[in-house]
């Protein structure tokens, strides 16, 4: 009796356990270094021929960061220091260009692409120009010396750093 007793307790309670899970898989956490492996699917090869890239065909001399966000391209550019407003878009056609390009040619999918140019006064950063884009047409502009936040395109921020497109070809 016992034993048929105990048998039948372990019955219910194996349902009862059932019934109260709605079905969800035991969830096992993932170390943070398998997580980061899953998602890297960008080599560090193609992100370091894309940085070499930017970096050559940019106008000046600029610093590059180019990592990846859950599979996407994150692409980072800096011109340091900056002496005028047409410096950020001279440099900024040139490298969306060759982005687009390998962006196509090793198929990769953009998460953002900015552009920021430092400029300097005394030795202490006085402005900063910024543009950031997820899809190298349109972006969030922005101008600390000017008080300019705003949506911009591509020729929006050629217009304001009183650029003429394709300048970038004369000076490489």
């Amino acid at each position: 009796m016992k034993k048929g007793f105990i048998v039948t307790l372990f019955i219910a309670m194996f349902c009862l356990c059932a019934c109260n899970s709605n079905d969800q898989p035991i969830k096992t956490p993932m170390p943070a270094s398998a997580r980061n492996q899953t998602m890297s699917s960008i080599s560090s090869g193609v992100k370091k021929t894309i940085e070499d890239d930017l970096k050559a065909s940019a106008i000046d001399d600029v610093r590059v960061l180019v990592s990846e966000e859950e599979g996407k391209l994150k692409v980072s550019v800096r011109v340091d220091p900056t002496v005028t407003d047409y410096s950020l878009a001279l440099n900024m056609e040139p490298t969306v260009i060759k982005l687009k390009e390998d962006l196509d040619k090793y198929h990769i999918e953009l998460s953002e692409y900015s552009i920021t140019a430092v400029f300097y006064k005394n030795g202490d950063v006085d402005a900063l120009k910024w543009w950031k884009s997820s899809n190298l047409e349109t972006g969030q502009f922005v101008s600390t010396s000017d008080g300019v936040s705003s949506e911009k395109t591509v020729a929006e921020v050629f217009e304001f750093c009183k650029y003429s497109e394709g300048d970038y070809s004369n000076m490489s």
